[in-house]
């Protein structure tokens, strides 16, 4: 097998030669391997590489291994690294306040992205920079994921600076109408905007309860028996329009709920600001909802609690006098008992009120005082 041996130059055949003479000569051309041999021994014109005996001509490159980590390698994945942690930090801080729901929020992106990526990176596990990719990569994701969130910290930013010394709605909706790309300006006019309109509302329609003879504080025994029956009546009408303006009030808290989703619609917010704000937006509602909703529970027990009162001066029409200092004498002793209990109920229900009322102020001190942090930039949720 040492003789006899052909190759190729151009078209025209070269040999017989020796399997030496044969290595020597194509050796010299551009690509030994590719060089076509022939020889009794092989069935058709073949590459050298592919040819057994002349493997020894061929020897092949020692093989480094790729899991030997170089030292730029180490330098890629400390940097990756770096870039992750500084990219966690920030996004953490700027976006999440350092809170532990955005610590573990932002955690679980990280981890989510990193599994991801090494999903998508598998046909280079092998590679000695696969690590620093799916660490950089995942990085990467946690920035994109939250960039509008890092927009809106640094509008919110330069809302509060532009909304300095302003508090009323006129105000506040000039500033945004001069800055329409702030985004977070425009949602604070929109909160101030549809607050104000549910409140203006809600106190129409709170005011139109009482029918206009239940005002002022009347002697009702001093009154006649038709005024009595008279305003027996418009107790009970006071008593079905306040139960149906707390339908309408709720109704109300309802549509200023679709203002806000429209809002965040239209403005792109996005899934999670949107749930922060709606979040926000129901957790207020629920506050003044619970509120009005005792509030006129005990309206409604008054009006019920007078209407007892005067069923009875109707009952025992011209059988009372009013003496001078303002009591009632009843000839019948059981009708005055009946009084006093329903004038204590009456009593009961009026103070039950003015502890509603002081609760109502604080529950709107409060909520000024959550506006006015969000205002001066001391909170964004």
């Amino acid at each position: 097998m040492r003789d006899g041996w052909y190759f190729l130059q151009g078209k025209e055949s070269i040999g017989p030669i020796s399997l030496k003479a044969l290595a020597e000569n194509i050796r010299t051309t551009k690509n030994p391997a590719d060089a076509l041999v022939w020889h009794h021994t092989l069935n058709e014109w073949t590459p050298a590489g592919k040819v057994t005996a002349l493997s020894k001509f061929f020897p092949k490159a020692a093989r480094v291994p790729n899991d030997i980590p170089r030292e730029n390698d180490k330098t890629a994945l400390l940097l990756a690294g770096i870039i992750a942690l500084i990219t966690a930090g920030t996004i953490t801080t700027v976006v999440y306040g350092n809170s532990a729901s955005g610590i573990g929020y932002v955690f679980g992106q990280f981890v989510g992205a990193a599994f991801l990526a090494s999903l998508l990176g598998i046909a280079w596990r092998n590679s000695p920079r696969y690590v620093a990719g799916v660490v950089t990569v995942a990085a990467m994701t946690i920035i994109v994921s939250n960039w509008n969130g890092v927009v809106r910290v640094f509008e919110m930013k330069t809302a509060v600076k532009s909304l300095e010394g302003v508090r009323d709605p006129t105000g506040i909706g000039a500033v945004a109408q001069k800055n329409p790309s702030n985004v977070m300006l425009q949602l604070i006019n929109a909160a101030t905007t549809f607050g104000q309109e549910t409140l203006d509302r809600s106190e129409i329609l709170f005011n139109g309860i009482e029918p206009t003879s239940l005002a002022g504080n009347s002697n009702f025994a001093t009154l006649s028996k038709a005024e009595l029956i008279g305003l027996s009546k418009d107790l009970k009408t006071a008593s079905s329009r306040a139960s149906a303006a707390l339908l309408q009030y709720f109704e109300l808290l309802k549509q200023e709920r679709i203002k806000f989703q429209e809002f965040a619609i239209n403005y792109k917010l996005g899934d999670e600001m949107t749930r922060d704000l709606l979040s926000g937006v129901d957790r207020r509602h629920k506050t003044t909802g619970d509120f009005t909703k005792r509030m006129i529970q005990a309206r409604i027990d008054l009006y019920q609690s007078i209407d007892g009162y005067l069923s009875i001066l109707i009952a025992q029409s011209g059988r009372y006098s009013v003496l001078q200092n303002g009591q009632v004498q009843f000839s019948d002793p059981s009708a005055l008992a009946r009084y006093n209990t329903a004038q204590k109920q009456v009593e009961k229900n009026v103070a039950r009120i003015t502890e509603l009322e002081k609760e109502g102020v604080a529950i709107n001190e409060s909520l000024h005082d959550r506006r006015e942090k969000i205002l001066s930039g001391e909170t964004s949720r």
